[in-house]
């Protein structure tokens, strides 16, 4: 994961990176999230990260990195929780290496309303609404 939440718009949802950590039976990260407790699910997320292998992602960082965007918007705890808890319960088959920023995502298709929400948010907290 790198330091670009709000690139390319910015790829918001690319902050939570994933794939290989231990989930669920059928594959999936687990379930929980910030909703039940405040688990931004950053370490979990950054472990999948590290089984991708992509170009973009940097273990040594990902957490901290991870850590500091969901901090940073504050006024968007709920998306944030909504797009963790989405990202979490993906199976890895559901991730990949996003051609335009070679970071590790869930791919179009799943979590595209909470990404979306997430975008919108961080978009009106950066103009001040």
């Amino acid at each position: 994961m790198t330091k670009g939440l709000l690139t390319p718009m910015m790829g918001i949802a690319m902050l939570f990176t994933a794939s290989g950590c231990k989930g669920g039976d059928d594959g999936s990260m687990g379930t929980g999230g910030m909703a039940s407790g405040g688990d931004s699910h950053c370490q979990e997320l950054c472990d999948v990260s590290g089984t991708l292998s992509c170009p973009a992602d940097d273990a040594s960082t990902c957490v901290s990195d991870c850590e500091q965007q969901v901090a940073a918007f504050p006024s968007c705890s709920s998306e944030f929780q909504a797009v963790s808890d989405c990202f979490y319960q993906q199976p890895a088959a559901n991730w990949e290496c996003a051609a335009d920023t070679g970071e590790s995502t869930v791919k179009d298709g799943f979590c595209d309303s909470q990404k979306t929400a997430l975008e919108n948010c961080a978009v009106a907290s950066l103009s001040g609404n």
